[in-house]
């Protein structure tokens, strides 16, 4: 959904559509480059991470896949909750009140590699952005 280059909003415009329409879909990621690191999508490059709660086996791998517990990078690793209770594929309603959003973000784990900006979108807008490029 997302594809290969980042100034293709399309791609994120069509994931965010088909959210606020109600489809709740779990990110996955793909498996189309080669074991050749020179290749722009070598394997492993692209990552799907699951949040299992434990201990990791194959069935608390697919229930997290089921419940939407999980997320993609091929590079950057956010972690997010919201007031320390919801996390990724949890539901939050509306409720009037006010909620705490708490972000980590963490570049890849090339120490020479550092983030740029870090965007929170809402409801498919975006909400609040960090430039950091200068900051390590």
């Amino acid at each position: 959904m997302m594809g290969y280059k980042a100034d293709h909003y399309f791609y994120q415009t069509l994931w965010f559509g088909v959210l606020n329409a109600g489809y709740r879909m779990p990110a996955i990621s793909e498996l189309d480059g080669n074991s050749s690191r020179s290749d722009q999508h070598y394997f492993g490059s692209l990552r799907t991470y699951y949040q299992t709660g434990g201990k990791i086996s194959i069935n608390r791998v697919a229930e997290a896949l089921r419940n939407g517990k999980t997320f993609v990078s091929s590079g950057p690793i956010i972690q997010a909750d919201v007031d320390n209770k919801y996390g990724p594929g949890d539901i939050v309603r509306l409720d009037g009140k006010m909620h705490d959003l708490n972000i980590r973000v963490y570049a890849s784990g090339d120490t020479s590699d550092f983030l740029s900006y870090v965007i929170v979108y809402r409801n498919g807008k975006i909400f609040k952005v960090w430039d950091i490029r200068g900051e390590k």
